[in-house]
């Protein structure tokens, strides 16, 4: 069996580095493989396009479909996608040398209470103000540079801390959810939308 490993997704740029040709001859099911991220880049994409593909063919009669994982992202009937906000609490938690490694069903975050001027300065970072598409860098220099900077522990409760966060992916989300939606509706109604 080959192995895989996604060495570098930049924008315009990426490499993945296995046998492909191997891997799908013993997979015997349709394989997808460096060259579909490099026709991606190719025709102007971001070399990631996965998502936005594989909701077109799974869930066609949906109109927005978001992957929760370490970065949420949002496909808009397979027609886009991008990158909406890095998820990983657990980054935020050991950022800032705490001594928990996650917050285990909410119990932390619930506890706490959303501290208005760190959930504004969030809301306001330059990555949230670009039309997509977009792409949130994988090497997390957003999250470290930019978000995790403002989740500042001596200065805040832990529970404080994560139910701000927690508040703010809710608020990205939704903000992406509704923007998809005129996006949608736009593409989909035109004469309606002028």
């Amino acid at each position: 069996m080959g192995i895989l490993f996604s060495i570098s997704h930049l924008l315009g740029y990426t490499f993945q580095l296995g046998d492909f040709e191997t891997t799908a001859v013993h997979l015997r099911y349709p394989f997808v493989c460096n060259l579909f991220y490099n026709k991606d880049v190719a025709l102007g994409g971001q070399g990631a396009p996965l998502v936005p593909n594989g909701e077109k063919f799974l869930f066609s009669h949906k109109d927005i479909c978001i992957n929760l994982s370490g970065i949420a992202n949002i496909g808009l009937r397979g027609l886009q996608g991008y990158d909406v906000i890095h998820v990983i609490f657990s980054n935020m938690l050991n950022f800032h040398d705490s001594k928990l490694e996650y917050d285990p069903e909410g119990d932390l975050a619930r506890t706490g209470k959303v501290i208005d001027d760190v959930l504004q300065q969030l809301e306001e970072l330059d990555y949230y103000k670009q039309l997509p598409p977009k792409s949130m860098d994988p090497y997390l220099k957003f999250l470290k540079n930019s978000v995790l900077p403002l989740l500042d522990t001596k200065k805040y409760q832990i529970p404080d801390l994560l139910r701000t966060f927690a508040e703010h992916v809710a608020n990205r989300l939704a903000d992406a959810c509704k923007d998809g939606r005129n996006t949608l509706n736009a593409e989909l109604f035109p004469s309606k939308m002028a």
